[in-house]
């Protein structure tokens, strides 16, 4: 058995799996682009249902002839009724060149402790479909908030010119000022076109900065070495403190926030889909 066979048993498995456990799967959820355009092609690692193509990062197909299945929906699909296209040298090196590169908006180590208590949401695409339903597939995109940031949902935007997009777009904004929550946006959209075929990707990172909750783990973190009373009274004394020195103490956190955001929106699309760019 090859080693493509071997990844495609296992592939084969995670479906089985996922059929008894329900995993969610955001582009199930949230968007398909098979539902649209039945000649959508995308990476294995995507692939969802009604889809029947698959986009390769090379010119190395998958070998068909062993008795080989794809399990969609519980049922079994043959590789042979699966077509497979290798992605376009052109997508490959525009991509490449237009996406920017994570370390221009790198920040500096993340505060897991912090980060993993804030909402964050994230969502990421690579596929190709026909060029004639690019625009169909934009807007769908923008109906259900796979793209968020206001600059790019914008009917006239400036970033989307003769059926291309070229965009990688930041917002941040107040959720709630009372309750001192902001939100922060990033947008990443390619559309490139060729020969009848358009490649789109999407990388979309939604998240809020919320102020009570970082004092709160800033305190937790700096009294935990107290007990009991001695506990309390630091929380206290704490959150005093930081309620007088809100700005100074909150704004390198955000400001670090914002950079991780815009980070994440390119480097984790860089990551998933390396083999592609």
């Amino acid at each position: 058995m090859t080693q493509k066979s071997i990844f495609l048993l296992i592939l084969f498995l995670f479906f089985l799996i996922n059929q008894f456990f329900c995993f969610d799967d955001p582009l199930e959820s949230d968007f398909n682009p098979c539902n649209i355009d039945d000649s959508t092609c995308m990476p294995l690692e995507d692939f969802d249902q009604n889809c029947t193509c698959i986009l390769l990062p090379d010119q190395k197909l998958y070998n068909v002839s062993d008795d080989v299945y794809l399990f969609m929906t519980g049922y079994p699909i043959h590789m042979s009724y699966i077509s497979q296209t290798p992605i376009a040298e052109l997508f490959r090196k525009k991509l490449s060149i237009r996406i920017p590169k994570a370390h221009y908006y790198d920040s500096s180590e993340p505060d897991r402790n912090i980060y993993r208590n804030l909402k964050i949401s994230e969502k990421m695409a690579l596929f190709e479909v026909s060029t004639d339903k690019s625009a169909i597939i934009l807007q769908y995109l923008i109906e259900n908030q796979f793209l968020r940031t206001e600059a790019i949902t914008k009917a006239n935007n400036r970033w989307c010119l003769e059926g291309e997009c070229n965009a990688f777009l930041y917002e941040s904004g107040t959720v709630n000022k009372s309750l001192g929550i902001y939100s922060h946006s990033a947008d990443l959209l390619q559309i490139i076109e060729y020969r009848s075929r358009s490649i789109f990707a999407v990388s979309s990172v939604h998240a809020e900065f919320s102020v009570p909750v970082v004092q709160r783990l800033q305190c937790e973190h700096k009294c935990k070495v107290f007990y009991w009373n001695e506990r309390e009274m630091c929380m206290k004394q704490c959150k005093l403190r930081l309620e007088f020195d809100l700005v100074s103490v909150t704004s390198d956190l955000k400001r670090n926030f914002d950079f991780f955001v815009q980070s994440s929106a390119i480097q984790n699309f860089r990551m998933k889909y390396r083999k592609f760019i």
